[in-house]
């Protein structure tokens, strides 16, 4: 019976640290953004827990990569220094595509078997040359990794359901690194 009550103590006091930790590292990821970035992810989600925090530099741009997680659901979103939102990528599902994709989807022969994986992308920035142009509307596109002949495929559709040639038709990307460097705050 003495045991137990030591184990029951030690079982509480792992648990209470392993809380600590994940609160500190959420803390952590939070501290590394500026006010005005943090400001930005607040306000578009505000349920949400940052999981981390990466940099990376798109055409001169840097950007502050976060990673979110609202329930099961995570969600990444580049944002500049200043509070300028790039783009916002989310897993989603095959039931969350828009009609026109998924009639586009199912005219290229892709069963709703063969697919492994739903991105929806939300281009609201296009960084050129050192800064964000923002767009009057945001663009939505559809990453759709799919099984074919036993291989991995990917198909890009718009949310009208336009074939894509490449991802990064969306994003310009010509100078897309990871940037250990600080952000300019």
């Amino acid at each position: 019976m003495r045991n137990r009550g030591k184990t029951s103590r030690a079982v509480l006091v792992a648990a209470a640290v392993l809380l600590m930790g994940a609160s500190m590292a959420q803390a952590g990821a939070a501290d590394e953004l500026t006010p005005q970035a943090a400001a930005v992810v607040e306000q578009l989600f505000p349920n949400a827990t940052i999981v981390d925090v990466g940099r990376e530099r798109e055409n001169g741009v840097r950007f502050y990569e976060v990673m979110l997680r609202i329930g099961d659901r995570e969600i990444e979103i580049e944002v500049t220094a200043s509070g300028e939102v790039g783009e916002i990528e989310m897993l989603t599902t095959l039931d969350e595509l828009p009609p026109a994709a998924r009639r586009t989807l199912e005219m290229a022969g892709v069963s709703d078997a063969s697919i492994l994986r739903v991105e929806r992308h939300e281009r609201r920035g296009v960084p050129t040359k050192g800064s964000v142009v923002a767009l009057d509307v945001p663009k939505a596109y559809y990453e759709i990794e799919y099984r074919s002949d036993r291989r991995r495929e990917e198909i890009v559709l718009t949310a009208e359901g336009m074939l894509s040639m490449s991802k990064d038709d969306h994003a310009s990307d010509d100078d897309h690194s990871s940037d250990d460097e600080p952000l300019d705050h």
